[in-house]
């Protein structure tokens, strides 16, 4: 594949959204137009025709680990209110301006924490009128591993979106949103080692393997299941906290006192997958202090809503 600036070298079937012209807010100043993918043994290859002034460019990758960020405001690079429904945002495109030089390509830890990581890339746009972005990732570098190996039936889902500057929403969405959308729910999905050898497949036709999804809505709810056990002797085993939550989100579990002192913090803001999770504590304080006789309380904390609160005692 070559990197060039060419959309003609792009097959018809390695579109993977066709988002048009006259839907964004900003009308032709700032349209997304098309996305591109392909790739080969070594390389992730993303193509966009667009056009931005003034405003943020972004392509937005879920890479199938479950490691990174629900809502892009949490970032330490390009912030924007962009909180999505069954996607994990790991890896993000971003540039100011049609000017590449500007923003660039980095993996996102779930603590919304960037890091650049290696890419070739040509960015023929100018502010205002549609150009060419293609963009050549290392899938050794996406999945930061020695070679280009990628976890087993990996699939990668791709949405891109036009904002404007630091936690702005957007003006512009690829794949379009159902109307009135809370979470932005639809992407292109793929699964990319359909055969399960942890290479990425060959002679696959994108646009037409893959799909746009639509993630069904789920209402926000998570609740703690089980303390074991209540009345905890921590010189005899450790105390196990289990809880559940309905979709990915940021979750906080703290123990307080019963004066309401927070004596140890176990999660703390973690972006973490829907379902079920066991937690363990030792007792001890967050100073690694054995906490004394007495009754204290488990605090759950998701997406900063305080959703359970229970009781235990620690006995000596």
């Amino acid at each position: 594949m070559q990197v060039d600036g060419e959309i003609s070298d792009w097959q018809a079937d390695e579109l993977i959204i066709d988002d048009g012209i006259g839907d964004s807010w900003w009308q032709q100043d700032n349209e997304i137009d098309r996305i591109y993918m392909t790739w080969d043994s070594l390389y992730l290859y993303i193509g966009a025709r667009y056009s931005v002034r003034n405003n943020a460019f972004l392509i937005v990758l879920d890479l199938g680990e479950h490691r990174g960020v629900s809502d892009l405001k949490q970032l330490d690079w390009y912030p924007r209110d962009l909180v999505f429904q069954g996607f994990s945002a790991e890896a993000i495109i971003a540039l100011w301006n049609a000017d590449l030089s500007s923003g660039g390509v980095r993996k996102i830890n779930r603590d919304g924490k960037t890091f650049a990581i290696q890419y070739f890339a040509v960015n023929n746009a100018t502010p205002g009128a549609f150009g060419i972005l293609e963009v050549r990732l290392p899938w050794a570098n996406l999945y930061e591993r020695s070679t280009p190996r990628i976890p087993p039936r990996t699939k990668i889902k791709v949405l891109s979106a036009i904002c404007g500057g630091d936690y702005s929403p957007p003006g512009d969405i690829a794949p379009d949103q159902e109307p009135g959308y809370i979470r932005l729910s639809k992407f292109f999905s793929l699964l990319v080692d359909a055969n399960n050898d942890s290479l990425p497949d060959q002679n696959i036709s994108p646009g037409i393997s893959g799909s746009i999804l639509t993630t069904p809505f789920v209402p926000l709810s998570a609740s703690i299941l089980e303390i074991s056990p209540r009345i905890f002797d921590p010189s005899k085993e450790n105390l196990k906290i289990r809880y559940t939550t309905t979709v990915e989100s940021r979750v906080t579990l703290s123990i307080f006192s019963l004066s309401g002192e927070k004596v140890r913090e176990l999660l703390v803001d973690e972006n973490l997958p829907a379902g079920e999770k066991i937690i363990t504590w030792d007792g001890k304080n967050k100073y690694g202090i054995d906490l004394p006789f007495g009754a204290y309380i488990v605090n759950l904390v998701v997406d900063n809503v305080v959703c359970d609160r229970k009781p235990l005692v620690i006995v000596r």
